[in-house]
C-alpha cells in the first residue's frame, strides 16, 4: 500500500472518527437543548393556563360583585326582609332570572338571608341545595369568594359556586350565591396549540381525599376497557389516584416531569404543573414521552446521515465553508444583536448571491419594517394622547384598557384609577342600566353611533358625554371617543370605592 492510499485512509478515518464524534456531541446537545426548550414551553404553557383561570375567577368575582351591588336587588331584597311580602319575592325571582338571562356564565343564581336560608332561586329544576352558612362566614365579607367546586350526580359537568355579600346602608341583607358554568374552563382545557397530537392540559381540584379533573379529558376510553368509565371522560369528573401525574398539580409548587411518571392511561408523559392559590385548583400540561423523544431522535438519524455524506468533502470543504458562511452569519449576529439592545437602524451589510445572502436580504428587509412599524406605533401615541377629544379602548369585561390624557385633563381621574375599576363604577347610578345595555350591544357587534350617559369627575360632580364607539368582532374590544357636553349634572352624594 503506497503513501497516497496510506494517507487516503487516514483522512478518512480520521474524517469518519470526526464527524461522528461531532455528531454525538452534536446529538446530546441538541437533545438536551430540545429537552430544555420543551420543558421550559411546557412550564410556560402550564404558568399561561393559570392566568387565564386566574382571569376567569376574577370575571366570576366581577360578575357576582355587579349583580349583588344593583340596586333594585338590594332595595327589594331589604322589602323583603322586612315584610316577607310575597310580591317582592316574586319580583326578586324576575331580577334573578333576567340576571340568569343576561349571562350564560350563571347556571343557578340563589338569594340567601343572612342565616344562610334560601330566599329565592332561578335556574333548572331541580335546584341544588343551598350553601351551608359556616361556607359563608368563614370568607371575607367584603368580596365575593370562591367556596369550591360541585358535582351534580347523573356525569353532568361540574359547577363552580361562588357566594358575594350583599350589603345596603351598613346593613347585611343577606347572600348572592350562584352555581357557575364551566365552559370557559372547557375552551382552555380543549386548547392544544402547542402540544402536538397526545398534549392536553388538565384543570385538578381536590374532592374528599382524592383529585378530580373538572373537565372532559383528550384520550377516549379504550375499546373493550373495563376499566374505563366512559363518563368519566365527558365532564363528570375523572377521578386520579396518587401517582397519577395530575394530582402532582396539588402540591401547591410548580413542577417539570420528564418521562417519569404516568398519566390516567398508564402513559408516560412529561408534564409540567403550576398551582392557583385562590381557588386551590391545579393545573397540569403534559405530552406523551414517546411525541417528545421523536424530534430528539429524528435530530440522531440525521445527524448520522450528514455525518456520513460530510465525512467525505470534511477536509476539502472545512476552510471554503468556515469562510464563505460562518462570517456573513457572524455579521447577521451582529446585527441581530444591535436591534435586541435598540438600534433598529443596524443592517447586516451582507451582499451575496447565495442562500446566505436571501436570509441576509430578508432580515434587512424585516429590520426596515420593524423601524417602520416603531415609528407608525411612535406616532400613534403621540396622535391618541395629543386628541382632544376623550379617546380609549375598552372591554366587555367591563373594564377600560387603554385611555389617552384627555381622560384625566377632563375627568381628573389618574390613568390607573381609571383602568383598575369597572368603568360603570364612573357612570352616574340612573345611567348604568343603560350603560350595560349599550355595552351588551356592542358586544354583539353593533356599533354605537351616538349614546349619552354621566360620568363622575374626581370633584364629586358628573359631566355628560357622548359616545361614539365600535367593536372589534371576536375580541370582546371596544374603540371609542366620548365628547364633553355642555350640561353638567349636580355635586355626586359619594365618589368612587
Amino acid at each position: 500500500m503506497d503513501i497516497r492510499t496510506k494517507l487516503v485512509f487516514t483522512f478518512v478515518a480520521v474524517a469518519l472518527a470526526s464527524m461522528f464524534a461531532l455528531a454525538y456531541t452534536a446529538y446530546q446537545t441538541v437533545a438536551a437543548q430540545l429537552t430544555e426548550a420543551r420543558i421550559t414551553q411546557l412550564e410556560g404553557l402550564a404558568a399561561f393556563k393559570v392566568g387565564s383561570l386566574q382571569s376567569i375567577v376574577d370575571g366570576w368575582s366581577d360578575l357576582l360583585s355587579l349583580v349583588a351591588t344593583r340596586d333594585r336587588i338590594r332595595t327589594t331584597l331589604a322589602d323583603y326582609s322586612r315584610s316577607s311580602e310575597a310580591a317582592d319575592s316574586v319580583q326578586l325571582r324576575e331580577l334573578l332570572d333576567n340576571v340568569r338571562r343576561a349571562s350564560p356564565t350563571f347556571h343557578e343564581v340563589s338569594l340567601l338571608d343572612p342565616t344562610g336560608n334560601r330566599i329565592v332561586r332561578s335556574g333548572p329544576e331541580p335546584g341544588h341545595p343551598a350553601v351551608e352558612l359556616d361556607l359563608l362566614d368563614r370568607f371575607d365579607d367584603s368580596q365575593p369568594w370562591y367556596i369550591g367546586m360541585v358535582f351534580p350526580d347523573g356525569g353532568e359537568m361540574p359547577l363552580g359556586s361562588m357566594a358575594a355579600p350583599i350589603d345596603l346602608a351598613g346593613e347585611r341583607l343577606g347572600y348572592l350565591h350562584a352555581l357557575l358554568t364551566l365552559d370557559e374552563i372547557v375552551q382552555i382545557s380543549q386548547n392544544t396549540e402547542g402540544l402536538g397530537r397526545t398534549g392536553e392540559t388538565m384543570v385538578v381540584v381536590m374532592d374528599g381525599d382524592v383529585g378530580r379533573i373538572i373537565h372532559p379529558v383528550r384520550a377516549a376510553p379504550v375499546e373493550g376497557d373495563s376499566t374505563f368509565d366512559r363518563r368519566r371522560y365527558e365532564g363528570s369528573g375523572l377521578r386520579v389516584g396518587p401517582n397519577d401525574v395530575a394530582a402532582q398539580s396539588l402540591q401547591e409548587t410548580e413542577l417539570s416531569f420528564q418521562g417519569i411518571v404516568t398519566d390516567y392511561r398508564g402513559q408516560e408523559v412529561w408534564a409540567a404543573t403550576s398551582y392557583l392559590r385562590e381557588t386551590d385548583w391545579g393545573v397540569l400540561v403534559k405530552v406523551d414521552a414517546a411525541e417528545q423523544m421523536e424530534p430528539i431522535r429524528e435530530v440522531r438519524d440525521q445527524l448520522i446521515r450528514i455525518g456520513m455524506i460530510l465525512a467525505a468533502f470534511a477536509i476539502v470543504a472545512a476552510f471554503v465553508i468556515s469562510f464563505r458562511v460562518a462570517q456573513p452569519i457572524l455579521k447577521l449576529s451582529a446585527a441581530a444583536d444591535r436591534i435586541h439592545e435598540g438600534d433598529l437602524s443596524a443592517r447586516s451589510g451582507v451582499q451575496r448571491e447565495d442562500e446566505v445572502g436571501l436570509l441576509a436580504r430578508t432580515f434587512d428587509e424585516m429590520a426596515e419594517g420593524l423601524e417602520e412599524q416603531v415609528r407608525l406605533l411612535t406616532e400613534y401615541h403621540q396622535f391618541f394622547n395629543m386628541s382632544l377629544d376623550m379617546m380609549c379602548i375598552a372591554a366587555t369585561d367591563g373594564y377600560f384598557k387603554q385611555v389617552n390624557e384627555a381622560w384625566t385633563r377632563e375627568l381628573g381621574w389618574s390613568e390607573e384609577e381609571l383602568l383598575s375599576k369597572p368603568f360603570v363604577s364612573f357612570v352616574h347610578p340612573d345611567d348604568v342600566q343603560k350603560t350595560i345595555d349599550e355595552v351588551a350591544k356592542l358586544d354583539q357587534g353593533i356599533p354605537t353611533v351616538q349614546f349619552d350617559n354621566r360620568y363622575l369627575h374626581k370633584d364629586g360632580t358628573y359631566r355628560a358625554l357622548r359616545w361614539r364607539s365600535t367593536p372589534e368582532g371576536g375580541t370582546g374590544r371596544l374603540y371609542a371617543i366620548a365628547r364633553i357636553q355642555p350640561a353638567e349634572s349636580p355635586k355626586a352624594e359619594g365618589g368612587v370605592s
